[in-house]
């Protein structure tokens, strides 16, 4: 399996130096490009982090629920995989569903509390993947300690949420999820 996983991202990469060395390919073709580059990195990402001991059912239903946030296992401070209650929780009904990685299935994104091995809470956003009714906790990105969040939704690809973090003021933050990272995104 990781000998297909290798191909599939040297392929990823000559899909990219091929975008990259034409600067006349049209806009909506480049996109279309990075989009599948992305969702191959995040295939290969679930693929090697599969736990044949810890896997979920697929659900009957391609639409992601409470429930299976709920069952979900989620990546910790260090990167490993942890059920809900090891150091990881749920905040407070702040998730949002919506097509995070265009793959025409809506996705997940969570806040999460996570233990800061000092008696502390650190807040973080969590990216989930919906792959056939699984819903797979692709990365992880840290927004700080005191954090009020005020609206969050996903739309076209983008997490925006509007939050304050201490001690800056509130602002309306976008994250895009590319390959296997949740990166703020750049507005227009």
């Amino acid at each position: 399996m990781q000998n297909l996983i290798a191909e599939l991202l040297k392929v990823s990469m000559s899909l990219l130096l091929a975008v990259q060395g034409n600067p006349q390919m049209p806009d909506k073709l480049v996109n279309q490009s990075l989009t599948s580059v992305s969702q191959a990195i995040q295939l290969s990402s679930q693929v090697l982090s599969y736990d044949e001991r810890n896997h979920p059912v697929a659900s009957k239903s391609i639409w992601p629920n409470f429930d299976q946030l709920l069952s979900a296992s989620y990546l910790n401070r260090d990167g490993k995989r942890v059920a809900l209650g090891d150091g990881v929780r749920l905040a407070d009904s702040f998730l949002s569903f919506g097509d995070l990685n265009e793959d025409g299935l809506d996705d997940a994104v969570v806040v999460l509390k996570m233990d800061d091995g000092k008696g502390g809470i650190d807040y973080w956003l969590g990216a989930m993947l919906n792959k056939a009714g699984v819903l797979f906790n692709i990365v992880n990105k840290p927004i700080g300690k005191n954090v009020e969040i005020y609206s969050h939704h996903v739309e076209s690809g983008q997490f925006t949420v509007d939050m304050k973090v201490d001690p800056s003021a509130r602002k309306i933050y976008r994250f895009k999820l590319v390959g296997s990272e949740f990166r703020e995104a750049i507005n227009d």
